[in-house]
């Protein structure tokens, strides 16, 4: 059988030819996790709220919680998410983003409850507990369990006492400042290698703003620059 090129490919063999595989014979190439729209955004959520639970995830990109996870099992396989803590209560976070510490402290923060608490006080300090309890939903046993870790703390002011972001808080939030460019390069060459074709558009306040193009569209995407970063939220 002659190939298109006009010559057999006995006789380009013979001639030190290459010849290239028909198409059903060429290695397959490996799948681009990110080219699914849904998976897509899942994993963009992953990273915009690290240590989330499936059910979180699922309220965020307003998918089912058996889809989620499904997907999720897709992304820690290919090696893009992480997971910690037991099968029932499993929270997720990108790989390769977060330190152990950043582990422990935001998988701390990730119920909806504390996570609540610290964007309240990170968007208005200085409030006192019932204004706290109002403005978050949280209740005295979560402001008790934050001050405890150091994530918030309160000051005397009369007969109340008013919380602000804790200096745990703030030290992990100053350390990501400084892991700023390297993130970001992360989160670049991630995209790069499932496919996507970053670009950095104008930048997002708190944000990095990131156009794809995930197969023949494009879009923007927005990736927050710091995970303690709560005000954002």
């Amino acid at each position: 059988m002659r190939e298109r090129g006009g010559l057999g490919s006995a006789l380009r063999r013979r001639l030190g030819i290459p010849v290239v595989p028909a198409a059903a014979e060429r290695p397959e190439v490996a799948e681009s996790l990110l080219l699914n729209p849904t998976r897509l955004r899942i994993f963009q959520a992953v990273y915009n709220l690290p240590c989330s639970s499936v059910r979180q995830l699922s309220r965020t990109v307003g998918v089912a919680p058996p889809s989620v996870r499904w997907h999720l099992s897709k992304l820690a396989g290919g090696g893009l998410v992480a997971s910690t803590g037991p099968a029932s209560r499993r929270l997720y976070h990108v790989r390769g983003g977060l330190d152990e510490e950043d582990v422990e402290v935001l998988s701390f923060i990730g119920r909806e409850d504390r996570r609540a608490a610290v964007r309240a006080l990170c968007q208005e300090p200085g409030l006192t507990q019932l204004q706290l309890v109002r403005a978050s939903g949280c209740n005295g046993h979560t402001i008790r369990a934050l001050a405890a870790r150091g994530i918030i703390e309160s000051v005397k002011d009369g007969r109340h006492r008013r919380y602000f972001p804790g200096a745990l808080l703030a030290r992990r939030t100053q350390l990501h400042e400084d892991r700023a460019r390297r993130s970001r390069q992360l989160l670049l060459s991630t995209l790069a290698r499932e496919g996507l074709h970053p670009e950095s558009a104008d930048p997002g306040r708190g944000f990095l703003e990131i156009r794809v193009r995930p197969q023949r569209t494009s879009e923007t995407m927005r990736f927050r620059r710091n995970p303690y970063d709560f005000s954002r939220l």
